[in-house]
């Protein structure tokens, strides 16, 4: 039975190294070349063949010759070819691990502007539904070349109060920051708060919402045989409504009552009007803002059968009949009057006192000429 060399198992082991590396092929246009090899590198140290921290340790050219192949290898066949123009008329393979790093990056290093960095950065802003990480990453990012030093913490909380892009979260941050001792970190994690807080309010009026419009859905949908009308409705309020544009058939008008139903959505009375999902919703109706169309007053689609009657006399529109009027119009007068209103009338002589009283509601009712002359009226 043979046994395997310390050399035998070292080789052995790298060639397996060697063989489960896989990497993608370096693109100038879609990544820095310095990040793509910081990634190199860290797929390297996965199967154990990572340059160590420390020059001095890395001592195996074994394993700097299988970095050297792995990078040819894998970097790419435009790369390779322009790594090869570096070097000619010297082989890539007499080159170190090292001295091929050192020519990837000056080929392709980004030339950077200064003062165009810094400008870049000073414009950022967040953008319509970026999360504050997202815009904390992004500033960040762009504050790499602007060589900001000792004062890049200031310049990024600076950049993230200004450029948040939210008028009601920059005046909490503004009111509570009002050193320059506050930390960039500090200063995100309290607008982190902020925007938490706002999700949970959406979320929770979309929940309203969503409940407001099942109960409006079941009660449309309710056959019109069960609907139940509130306490106090009078045969008025089951007049025809008008008729929608494009349908046909009357429609009855919405009982509101008060006491029991909210009057913007027409369901129960809610704890606050804030919650009210028809508090911001335009009425199909009238076009006003802040009530359903089906609670609409002003266009008559909903009638009040709360409303309080008016105490007092009330005098209506008097339908005055001369003598010499026609027995037929009287009659149809009359007859025209007892379907609207009921009325109690005492008349007595001219010398003694006339009362009449008629409901508020009444448009008409009939009285002679003689006591239509009265000064009373």
């Amino acid at each position: 039975m043979s046994t395997e060399t310390a050399d035998q198992s070292s080789e052995r082991l790298l060639n397996e190294a060697v063989q489960r590396f896989r990497f993608e092929s370096f693109d100038a246009n879609g990544e820095d070349v310095e990040d793509y090899l910081e990634r190199f590198e860290i797929q390297l140290n996965v199967v154990g063949l990572a340059t160590p921290a420390d020059p001095t340790q890395d001592t195996d050219d074994r394993k700097k010759a299988k970095r050297r192949t792995l990078l040819l290898a894998n970097v790419g066949k435009e790369t390779h070819a322009k790594l090869k123009d570096v070097f000619r008329p010297e082989a890539l393979t007499t080159k170190t691990y090292d001295q091929l790093l050192t020519a990837l990056k000056t080929m392709y290093k980004r030339k950077v502007n200064l003062l165009v960095e810094r400008k870049s950065f000073m414009l950022r802003y967040r953008k319509e539904g970026e999360t504050l990480h997202e815009f904390a990453r992004e500033l960040r990012r762009l504050s790499a070349d602007c060589q900001f030093g000792d004062r890049l913490d200031e310049r990024l909380r600076d950049q993230f109060v200004i450029g948040i892009n939210q008028l009601k979260w920059q005046e909490e941050l503004m009111s509570h920051f009002t050193t320059n001792d506050a930390r960039f970190l500090a200063v995100f994690q309290a607008a982190e708060l902020l925007e938490s807080a706002s999700k949970d309010a959406q979320r929770l009026e979309r929940l309203v919402r969503g409940e407001t419009s099942g109960s409006l859905r079941k009660i449309n949908s309710a056959p019109e045989g069960r609907t139940r009308e509130p306490q106090g409705a009078s045969a008025a309020s089951r007049l025809p409504d008008r008729k929608r544009s494009g349908q046909s058939g009357p429609r009855q008008q919405f009982q509101l009552d008060r006491a029991r139903q909210c009057a913007r959505c027409g369901l129960e009375r809610h704890p606050s009007p804030e919650v009210c999902a028809a508090k911001k919703a335009e009425c199909a109706q009238c076009h006003n803002i802040g009530h359903f169309a089906r609670c609409c007053l002003k266009t008559g689609r909903a009638i009040d059968i709360t409303r309080k009657p008016t105490y007092g006399k009330q005098y209506t529109k008097l339908r005055v009949l001369n003598d010499n009027d026609h027995n037929s119009d009287v009659d149809d007068h009359c007859h025209e009057f007892n379907q609207m209103s009921t009325e109690y009338n005492s008349s007595q002589a001219d010398d003694k006192e006339y009362e009449d009283e008629v409901d508020a509601h009444n448009t008409a009712f009939v009285i002679s000429n003689r006591c239509f002359g009265r000064e009373e009226w």
